[in-house]
C-alpha cells in the first residue's frame, strides 16, 4: 500500500468518507438501528422515513438541535451518488424500499471491530488457523500415501477419543472455551452477511451497466450489446466470490443440510452458558436469514435476465417494423413505375438460385371424388352408454395441498416442490403440480430457479410419468 493509493482511497473511497464524516456517530447509529439490530434488510420509506424523524428529535432534543435538516434530507443525502451510503429502488410494490449499500455494512464492519470485547478468543482462533493450514496441506502438498498415513493418523484420534468417553474420561469446554467459539461464530456470521450485500451489489452495478449499454445501443449491433453484458456476468460468476456463493447456495438449499444448522442452532440455546451471553439469540434465525439474503442475489440476477428479454423483445419489434417499412417502400415504388408505364430493361440475377414456374394449363381443373356408398337403413340395435368415466372425474384440492407445505414448513425454514412430493406423493397426474405451481405463485413466499429438477409422479390411471420442471422452494405463507 503506497501513499498515493492511501491516499484516493481517503479521497473517494465511500467507506471511508462515513467514517471521516461529521456526523458518523448519528449515520452508523442510526444503520444499526433501522438495519441490523431490527434483522430488517429492506426497509419501506413510510416506515424508516417515520423512525427517522423520531430519532432525529431524540437527539435534539438531547443535543441542542444539532441537526438541522428534516428526515427526508438525510434519506436524499443518504441515497445520492456522492455518498451511496443508502440504495433506494421500488421493489414489487408502489412504495419505495431502502436497503444499506456494502460501503455502510463496512462502516458497521469495522466500528463494531474497535468495540472492547470482553476476551480476545485466540486459542480458538490459533486452532482454526492450524486447522485449515492442515487441510491445505492435504489437498495440495501430500501424495496419495501421505494422505492415507494421514487419515490413519486422525483415525486413531478418533478411536482414542471414543476410548476415553467409554472409560467415562471425557471433558467437555468449559466456559471460557465457549465463549470463546460462540464470539467465533457470531463474528463469522456478520461477515458471511457483509459478503452477501457486496455479492448482490455487484450484480446490481452490472444491471446498471446493462441498463445504460443498452440505452446507448441504437447504433449497435444487438450482438455485440449481448456481448458486452453477457461478458461481464460471466467475469462476476467465475470469480472466486461468485463461484464461492454458487457453492454455497447448493448447500444452503440442500434440505438436509439446513436441516442439520436448524437443529444445531437450536441445541445452541439449550447451553446455559449461550443464554446468558446472547440474550437477543442473534444467531436463532441465522438459516432463514441467509437464505432470504441468498434469494436477493437471486432477484437480481432475475432481474438482469429480464432486461435483457425486453432488451431483445424490442429490437425485434423495430426489426420487424423496419422490414415492412421496406416492402412497403418496394411496392410503392412498382406501382409508379407501372402507372408511369416505365418497364425496367435490366433486372438483377441471383447465381445458383432458381423459381419454379407452373404452366397454369399444366394444373388439373379438377379431380373426380370417389362415390360413397350409403347404407340405405338404420341399424335399430341399442347403443350402451358407458358412463363410469363420469365417476372417475377429480379436482385439485387447494387446502390439502396447502397443509402438505405447511406440515413440512413447521420443521424447516424452507422446503422445495420435489421435497413435498417426496413425502406426499402426486397421485392426480400434472394437475396436482399446477396446484403446487399455483400455490408458490399467489399463497407463498417462493423462489422459481432456473435450475431443472425432475420429479416423479403418478397418473390417475396409475402410470408413472417423470416431469422436469424449474426448481420450487416455498419460504413461508405470504402475510394476507
Amino acid at each position: 500500500m503506497t501513499y498515493e493509493y492511501i491516499q484516493n482511497l481517503k479521497t473517494n473511497h465511500k467507506t471511508l468518507k462515513l467514517l471521516a464524516s461529521k456526523h458518523l456517530a448519528f449515520y452508523l447509529s442510526f444503520f444499526y438501528e433501522a438495519f441490523i439490530k431490527s434483522g430488517e434488510a429492506v426497509v419501506a420509506h413510510s416506515k424508516l422515513l417515520s423512525h427517522l424523524d423520531d430519532y432525529l428529535y431524540e437527539l435534539n432534543q438531547t443535543y441542542e438541535n444539532e441537526f438541522e435538516q428534516d428526515a427526508k434530507s438525510y434519506l436524499d443525502s443518504w441515497c445520492s451518488d456522492e455518498n451511496g451510503y443508502l440504495r433506494k429502488y421500488y421493489d414489487n410494490e408502489d412504495e419505495a424500499v431502502y436497503e444499506l449499500t456494502p460501503y455502510a455494512q463496512k462502516a458497521l464492519e469495522i466500528v463494531e471491530g474497535l468495540q472492547k470485547r470482553e476476551f480476545v478468543g485466540s486459542g480458538g482462533k490459533f486452532s482454526l488457523v492450524l486447522r485449515l493450514l492442515e487441510e491445505l496441506e492435504f489437498a495440495t502438498s501430500m501424495d496419495d500415501m501421505q494422505r492415507i498415513e494421514e487419515l490413519l493418523k486422525r483415525k486413531k484420534e478418533i478411536d482414542e477419543e471414543i476410548a476415553k468417553i467409554k472409560r467415562g474420561e471425557f471433558v467437555g469446554f468449559d466456559d471460557t472455551r465457549i465463549k470463546e467459539n460462540f464470539m467465533h461464530l457470531l463474528e463469522l456470521a456478520r461477515s458471511l452477511q457483509y459478503d452477501f450485500s457486496e455479492i448482490e451489489y455487484n450484480f446490481k452495478e452490472l444491471n446498471k451497466d446493462a441498463m445504460k449499454q443498452i440505452a446507448l445501443s441504437k447504433n449497435e449491433a444487438k450482438e455485440d450489446v449481448l456481448a458486452f453484458i453477457f461478458e461481464k456476468e460471466k467475469a462476476i460468476k467465475q470469480s472466486d466470490q461468485g463461484k464461492s456463493f454458487s457453492a454455497f447456495w447448493q448447500l444452503i438449499s440442500d434440505m438436509e443440510q439446513n436441516e442439520k444448522i436448524e437443529k444445531l442452532l437450536k441445541k445452541l440455546y439449550e447451553i446455559d452458558t449461550i443464554k446468558h451471553i446472547d440474550t437477543q439469540r442473534r444467531l436463532e434465525d441465522f438459516s432463514y436469514t441467509l437464505l432470504q439474503n441468498a434469494n436477493k442475489v437471486n432477484e437480481t440476477t432475475n432481474k438482469l435476465v429480464a432486461q435483457l428479454r425486453r432488451f431483445i423483445d424490442d429490437r425485434v419489434r423495430v426489426e420487424n417494423k423496419r422490414i415492412l417499412e421496406l416492402v412497403e417502400q418496394i411496392q410503392k415504388n412498382a406501382l409508379e413505375l407501372k402507372e408511369a408505364g416505365i418497364i425496367p430493361k435490366e433486372s438483377f440475377y441471383i447465381d445458383g438460385d432458381k423459381t419454379d414456374i407452373f404452366i397454369p394449363f399444366e394444373r388439373k381443373l379438377y379431380s373426380i371424388k370417389e362415390e360413397k356408398k350409403l347404407q340405405k337403413r338404420l341399424d335399430e340395435t341399442p347403443i350402451e352408454l358407458d358412463i363410469t368415466s363420469f365417476q372417475d372425474l377429480f379436482y385439485i384440492d387447494e387446502e390439502e395441498l396447502k397443509e402438505h407445505i405447511e406440515s413440512l414448513l413447521e420443521t424447516n425454514s424452507h422446503i422445495t416442490l420435489s421435497e413435498v412430493v417426496k413425502t406426499f406423493p402426486v397421485t392426480k397426474g400434472v394437475a396436482e403440480i399446477v396446484g403446487y405451481f399455483s400455490l408458490a405463485q399467489r399463497v407463498y413466499e417462493s423462489i422459481v430457479e432456473e435450475q431443472k429438477e425432475v420429479i416423479l409422479i403418478t397418473t390417475k390411471d396409475g402410470e408413472q410419468k417423470r416431469v422436469r420442471l424449474p426448481r420450487i422452494t416455498y419460504l413461508s405463507r405470504k402475510e394476507s
